[in-house]
């Protein structure tokens, strides 16, 4: 009986011992690499994450006292709120997500009530060529009206050179998230403008930004707000507030009527 009590602990044991660590948090570890390791910032784990990884938050994160912007160059990574809440920065100041040169960042929030939150006074920044944002979940909120929560090219206030303020071939998606602009508009290529006059007129070569679903608020504003070079825009979905129902009908493909319901 003794002995048969002692293979069933030992079994128990061994079980726990090969449950995935990342399942919890360790002692001042933020995120993830799912199937991998932990890290104490975003930054960290966006760097270490390969083509195809999944960057998941493992805590409520407010990163809006440093200044550390996760970068996605060059892959394709998604990020998963996971129930979570990130400030990213505060009244300009703080971090910004950066997706340049042919990298894809798709947030996402994969927690039973799509409760994960990403917060910030502007949020990401494309630039480069061929390089796109896909919002499929979760919260984005704008806490000020002063910058957009998607910039294109122009990021002239994080020391990049002249030649990487292009976006071009660049994709703006919204499928699925939940969207808050705050009273800025939602994407913008105006935010390097107040740093670098002389690059307002070459910020956004060409941008397609595409709006499928989810549901978006504005305060008053628009969804874009794009001066320079080609750009297209197509609603094909979604929920709106009444003032952007009254400014997107030029975004609409033919055929396409907005509901009363705002879709």
């Amino acid at each position: 009986m003794k002995k048969t009590l002692s293979i069933i602990l030992a079994v128990v044991l061994m079980m726990t011992m090969l449950l995935p660590m990342a399942a919890f948090a360790g002692d001042g570890m933020v995120a993830e690499i799912v199937g991998g390791s932990q890290y104490a910032t975003l930054a960290e784990a966006f760097a270490a994450a390969a083509n195809g990884d999944t960057v998941k938050l493992l805590a409520n994160y407010d990163a809006s006292f440093i200044n550390d912007s996760p970068e996605i160059v060059g892959k394709e990574v998604t990020f998963d709120l996971n129930g979570f809440t990130d400030i990213l920065s505060s009244n300009g100041q703080g971090n910004v997500l950066i997706v340049a040169d042919a990298g894809i960042l798709t947030v996402i929030d994969a927690s039973e009530g799509d409760t994960g939150t990403l917060k910030g006074s502007f949020l990401f920044i494309i630039y480069g060529e061929d390089s796109e944002l896909h919002l499929n979940g979760g919260k984005i909120v704008s806490d000020i009206a002063q910058f957009p929560l998607v910039s294109l090219g122009c990021p002239g206030n994080i020391g990049v050179t002249t030649e990487k303020v292009f976006a071009i071939n660049c994709k703006v998606e919204i499928d699925g998230a939940t969207i808050d602009g705050g009273g800025a508009p939602i994407i913008s290529d105006d935010l390097g403008k107040g740093f670098d006059s002389s690059l307002s007129a070459k910020c956004n070569t060409s941008t397609a930004v595409e709006v499928k679903s989810g549901s978006i608020s504005n305060s008053g504003s628009d969804i874009l707000d794009i001066s320079g070079g080609t750009k297209t825009a197509t609603v094909t979905g979604g929920t709106f507030d009444e003032t952007l129902r009254a400014k997107i009908a030029d975004y609409l493909p033919a055929g396409y009527e907005l509901g009363e319901n705002g879709k």
